[in-house]
């Protein structure tokens, strides 16, 4: 170990969910309303975001009969969006589950090039920032729902279920907006072929949500 991670070894040992959500709570922090930094069309992305969760939120509250929804081990961080527990040896095998693996390869490259993208100009910024801001959401919501699932009682398939069906949501806002910016920039071989692969991971989350429904229904 180099004298550097002697000094900061919690850098190192942070979990990579947690790098996800800051990345989105650093969105929220620059551009989470308008100003010199923000126009309309990113604080309307945002807000999509937040009234997704919310929404969902609510609905998975209602379901469960409960007055305020705080799902097992999660605190709430800012944008409305939850933390998921990283410290069991089920989570540290949730981390290794390939579903979770390819999502977290595929977020990370679209949002490295969706990052550069909206930095630098491209044409179609309101659906660049929308796949910037939306893709880090896909990873952490299978996550979640891998984790959730793996308990197998009514409560955790509840969870699952919303958090596929959220995962579900942001690849599509995602698909939608890389297809409208193929359309401004056509033969960007890299975007074709991570919208591809957005499609795939859409297939592979239809059908988890449709085990978790029949899961649900031998309870």
């Amino acid at each position: 170990m180099r004298a550097l991670d002697d000094e900061y070894p919690w850098v190192f040992g942070r979990d990579d969910i947690d790098l996800l959500e800051d990345e989105i709570e650093d969105l929220f922090q620059q551009f989470g309303r308008v100003s010199s930094k923000s126009s309309d069309v990113e604080v309307q992305v945002l807000q999509e975001q937040v009234e997704t969760e919310e929404r969902s939120d609510a609905e998975l509250a209602e379901r469960l009969g409960l007055n305020m929804l705080e799902p097992r081990g999660e605190t709430s961080s800012s944008g409305g969006f939850q933390s998921s527990p990283t410290s069991s040896p089920q989570i540290d095998n949730m981390r290794l589950h390939p579903l979770y693996q390819r999502a977290r390869a595929w977020a990370q490259e679209l949002r490295s090039w969706a990052k550069v993208a909206y930095e630098t100009g491209t044409p179609g910024k309101g659906d660049v920032f929308r796949v910037y801001a939306n893709v880090n959401l896909v990873p952490i919501k299978l996550f979640t729902g891998l984790h959730e699932e793996q308990h197998g009682d009514a409560i955790g398939l509840e969870v699952a279920e919303q958090e596929y069906q959220l995962a579900l949501t942001y690849l599509e806002r995602i698909i939608e907006s890389l297809t409208l910016v193929l359309v401004l920039e056509e033969g960007i071989g890299p975007l074709v072929s991570l919208r591809g692969q957005a499609e795939e991971l859409r297939a592979i989350v239809v059908g988890q949500l449709a085990a978790v429904r029949r899961k649900k229904g031998r309870i």
